[in-house]
This record gives structure tokens, C-alpha cells and sequence, in this order.
């Protein structure tokens, strides 16, 4: 289920609360959970780019996305290599609205 459907948005939790990163930090996870099969929509104040984001996911998905992100982060650069490797692989493309400034980040 996708984010524009008719479900309850929740951010992803870290411990019990809400997940606040950077920008640049909540779109590379943005990223992450769209290969799973997450739709996720950043939120926070466009203003302030290095202030805490959220990471808005369905009410259905939000253990399943706290477990990918901190299975993700776990693994250190030496997986994200990997991953970006495999990635590349398989032939991805940067998602839709990507290099249109902020009108294709939120």
C-alpha cells in the first residue's frame, strides 16, 4: 500500500521515537525503502534542509521499515557499498522528480 492511498501516515520510529534526520539522511532512506517495496514521504520544514526530517510511512509497513533501516545502518558504509553495487547492477534509475530541487523532494 502505497502512501497516496487511503491509509494512516506514521513516521518511522528509532527506540520509540520518531526517526529525525537530515535532508540528505531521510531521502538516501527514502530511497532505501522504495527497493523494499516502502513507499515513504518526507516531511519537515523546507527552510532548514539540516533540520530533523521524518520519514512518513503506512501504519501497515512502519515495523517493517524501522527494521530495514536499522538492518541498513547496522552494516556500516561496507554494506552500503554493497548495496549501491548491487543496485547498479540491476540496472536502477533514480526515482521519479530527482535533480528538480525542492519540488521533487517533498
Amino acid at each position: 500500500m502505497g502512501p497516496t492511498e487511503d491509509a494512516e501516515l506514521v513516521p518511522v520510529m528509532d527506540h520509540g521515537i520518531p526517526l529525525g534526520v537530515p535532508l540528505v539522511v531521510a531521502t538516501g532512506l527514502q530511497s532505501l525503502l522504495r527497493g523494499f517495496g516502502i513507499e515513504a514521504v518526507v516531511s519537515g520544514y523546507r527552510a532548514e534542509p539540516v533540520l530533523p526530517f521524518r520519514l512518513l510511512v503506512s501504519s501497515a509497513e512502519v515495523e517493517r521499515a524501522s527494521q530495514v533501516i536499522a538492518e541498513a545502518l547496522s552494516g556500516g558504509a561496507a554494506a552500503a557499498d554493497e548495496a549501491e553495487l548491487a543496485g547498479e547492477a540491476a540496472g536502477d534509475i533514480p526515482p521519479d522528480g530527482m535533480n528538480l530541487g525542492w519540488k521533487g523532494v517533498l
